[in-house]
């Protein structure tokens, strides 16, 4: 009995301290959920996590029955010197083994995150200094830890504008004791260069509604390429820096060491892009395959950045409808690249400013040459409009293309392509209805237009160059860097044909030629260009002409002129004068222009001489000289081209030479000096305008005398102080001679002494001179005013004998 009451005693005492430890316990328990735990206590954990490589702070913590350890305004850093935390969350549940926490083991079991906020700076690999900083906002999960991994459920996050949902298990064994947990400092400082480039790709974009992704997985870490894992994201109305797009969707999986992307679908409007391909993780042999119908200024919007910018500075235009096909591999991924091929169409497409109506190409790379297979279509638009066939090899390693192209196109499509050098020498050319055609091989380096070669023929009609209209034109064209050579060449208007070469050096502007024409002048001289256009534009070719030409002229000044030329045709002439056939030799020489050897059948006569005009690239000092012989001219003839006028007064033939210089140029005939003769025969000089009014006079000062006959004319000058002065002008017929000295002036004015003397010789002469000998002193007069309007007046006449012929 006494043991037995020992044995009730000793049952009571347990009872009560059992009661009490429970007690005791749930105060605790109700302590530590209610007031949470001590701060010493917190400080204390936190240590022994640090010591874990786990460097938390936390401003509460308390006790949870269902959930364990709930954590408040947790703060988790990646190391203990780091000055920003990985991870912000405002509430953050973990679940403990408490026997493996007090044996110093993880103890950890379960995680429970909501309202995190997870911010990581990406270091780029290789120590290149490049950064990123990725931000993960309202990040919620359920995390249970278990021997051999995790299991990770209802992940939630949103970042880059996008929302992110997922679970999975990551297996892999758990640390030992003093092994690092929960550390991103490895990926975070050695993140591939890939990664960056998505992150600026995806910032590019605007989302109208956040895309959904969802990833699922199952991660084997001791053994990544068995691992599986699924991705399926989708997004609506999202914008892009060049254009926007509906929808698109993603569909990815790794499965069995092989990463497929079932699918990647772009869509805009009825079209699409679409990616599929595929990776073996074991020898990362890769495929793909890709089509698009998309509009072509949607692809700015999925090609890498670097070109979107390159393109972008360029002011390079992509738009119009095109189709697209490439595919890739199978061969190892970082040979991929090395083996492609695709195909591209093209319809109402514009291209780097080249308009193409539609179009077809098929190419290919194999190593290091992408070949151009085909490429057949039509380019340019209304006149400009023609069919173009290509093929060609482009080597990558070199930058070296060649191929050849056959086509009928306007070539201003490809002024884009050109340096502005040789689009200026393009403009010249406007083509008409009928685009020009070639067959033209070519080769070069891309990035260095010097080394763009062009050889093959081309053929041109009803176009024009440099304002010069052209009927048909065609050449072997041969384009080497900054220098093109055409030859032969052979252009064809209405009033004749010009052929020979022509080379083109862009660089100096420089053009050389060798020509044989019978083209008009003018058109061949405004085709070589401005300056020896303008100086032919006195000049007047009416009939045929034929010119043999050669030599180096700068067609942008005078600066440069190098010419031999030979001109032969008919009714050629200069301002008022014209001739019914002449000849002559140009030469022109740096700053000095020469016609030699002129001979020329003009008004009836011959006309040889020489001229020559210098300096050539200062037009307001440019100076003549011109010394010419003038031989048998018929007056009738020669006064009515000076006048325009019917000259049926002016009979007799007319000779002279002259010698005259000065400087060209309005108001400038001052400057001329000279000097020379002229004689003319058979004429009937009392009959012409000039001599009417002085016929009259002597006709009142001797009955008859006014119409004698003079027939012969000659005279002595000197050209100074814009006037022709002569000392010993003489006059003779068979009765009477004139005699005279003065001046004509280039205005037209007069300012002649002309004394009337009878002839010596001769039965008639001598009756003449017995009448008139009281009056000899009277018949001197002063010729005015000017040709038009001549004015006679006797010098010593009385005035009281005015009255007598009035």
């Amino acid at each position: 009995m006494p043991r037995f009451r020992r044995l009730r005693l000793a049952g009571r005492v347990l009872a009560a301290a059992a009661g009490s430890a429970v007690l005791l316990a749930a105060a605790v328990l109700l302590y530590l959920s209610t007031a949470g735990f001590p701060s010493a206590i917190i400080r204390r954990v936190s240590r022994r996590l640090g010591e874990q490589g786990v460097h938390v702070r936390v401003r509460r913590a308390r006790l949870s029955v269902l959930e364990g350890i709930v954590l408040k305004d947790l703060r988790l850093y990646d190391s203990p010197a780091a000055a920003a935390p990985v991870i912000e969350a405002h509430r953050m549940a973990v679940g403990l083994n408490a026997l493996e926490w007090i044996l110093r083991r993880h103890g950890v079991v379960g995680l429970r995150v909501r309202g995190a906020r997870v911010q990581m700076r990406l270091a780029e690999r290789g120590g290149s200094g490049r950064s990123a900083q990725l931000v993960l906002d309202r990040v919620n999960t359920a995390v249970q830890l278990h021997p051999g991994g995790l299991d990770i459920q209802g992940l939630y996050a949103e970042t880059l504008g996008m929302q992110f949902q997922g679970a999975g298990t990551i297996r892999q064994r758990l640390p030992r004791t003093g092994e690092p947990v929960l550390s991103g400092a490895g990926f975070l400082e050695n993140t591939p260069p890939w990664v960056f480039k998505l992150i600026e790709q995806i910032k590019e974009l605007r989302f109208k509604r956040p895309p959904q992704l969802r990833v699922e997985f199952v991660v084997l870490l001791d053994d990544p390429a068995q691992s599986k894992v699924t991705v399926k994201a989708q997004g609506r109305l999202t914008q892009t820096p060049v254009g926007a797009f509906d929808t698109w969707s993603l569909e990815a999986a790794l499965f069995n060491s092989r990463l497929s992307l079932k699918s990647l679908v772009l869509r805009q409007g009825p079209s699409r892009l679409r990616v599929t391909g595929a990776m073996s993780l074991k020898d990362r042999t890769t495929e793909f395959r890709l089509f698009s119908d998309l509009p072509l200024r949607h692809w700015m919007a999925i090609m890498p950045r670097a070109w979107r910018k390159r393109l972008s500075e360029s002011d390079y235009v992509l738009q119009g409808k095109a189709s697209l096909e490439l595919w890739g591999g199978p061969a190892p991924l970082a040979e991929l690249r090395r083996h492609l091929g695709g195909w591209l169409s093209l319809e109402q497409a514009e291209c780097g400013g080249v308009w193409v109506e539609k179009a077809f190409l098929s190419a290919r790379r194999e190593e290091d040459v992408i070949t151009l297979e085909r490429l057949d279509g039509v380019v340019g638009r209304g006149a400009g409009r023609g069919p173009l066939k290509a093929s060609g090899k482009y080597h990558l390693a070199s930058g070296e293309y060649h191929g050849e192209f056959k086509g009928a196109f306007n070539p201003h499509l490809w002024k884009p392509l050109l340096q502005t050098n040789q689009t200026k020498v393009l403009d010249w050319f406007v083509f008409g209805e009928t685009p020009p055609s070639g067959e033209v091989e070519f080769s070069g380096r891309v990035g260095d237009l010097q080394t763009l070669n062009l050889h093959g023929k081309i053929t041109a009609s009803a176009f024009t160059y440099r304002g010069v209209s052209v009927s048909e034109g065609d050449a072997l064209m041969d384009l080497r860097g900054d220098v093109m050579r055409l030859n032969p060449l052979g252009i064809a208007r209405k009033e004749g044909v010009a052929e020979g070469w022509l080379e083109l050096d862009f660089n100096n502007h420089v053009a050389s030629f060798q020509l044989d024409s019978t083209v008009d002048p003018h058109a061949v001289a405004n085709m070589i260009g401005p300056a020896s256009g303008r100086f032919l534009e006195s000049y007047r070719f009416e009939g045929n002409a034929h010119v043999i030409a050669s030599g180096r002229v700068s067609y942008a000044d005078v600066v440069l002129v190098d010419v031999e030329a030979w001109i032969e045709g008919t009714r050629l002439g200069l301002g008022w004068a014209l001739s019914d056939q002449a000849s002559f030799r140009v030469r022109a020489l740096d700053r000095r222009l020469e016609f030699t050897d002129i001979q020329a059948n003009v008004y009836g006569g011959r006309l040889t001489g020489r001229m020559a005009f210098y300096p050539l690239n200062t037009p307001r000092r440019l100076q003549y000289d011109a010394v010419g012989q003038l031989r048998q001219l018929n007056m009738e003839k020669l006064i009515a081209g000076l006048t325009g006028e019917e000259a049926k007064f002016y009979q007799g033939m007319l000779s002279a030479d002259f010698r005259v210089e000065g400087m060209v140029g309005e108001g400038r005939s001052r400057t001329a000096v000279g000097e020379g003769w002229i004689t003319i025969e058979d004429g009937t000089l009392f009959q012409i305008p000039l001599m009417g009014e002085l016929s009259q006079w002597l006709t009142r000062l001797y009955p008859g005398l006014g119409f004698a006959t003079q027939t012969d004319f000659r005279t002595n000058y000197r050209i100074k102080d814009g006037a022709f002065h002569t000392e010993d002008a003489m006059l003779e017929g068979a009765m009477l001679s004139l005699k005279g000295k003065g001046d004509y002036f280039f205005d037209q004015r007069l300012d002649v002494v002309v004394q009337v003397q009878p002839m010596r010789d001769g039965i008639v002469a001598e009756a003449v001179r017995l009448a008139t000998s009281p009056l000899t002193k009277l018949l001197e007069f002063k010729l005015a005013g000017t040709l038009r309007e001549p004015k006679w007046r006797p010098l010593n006449l009385p005035k009281e004998m005015f009255l007598i012929f009035d």
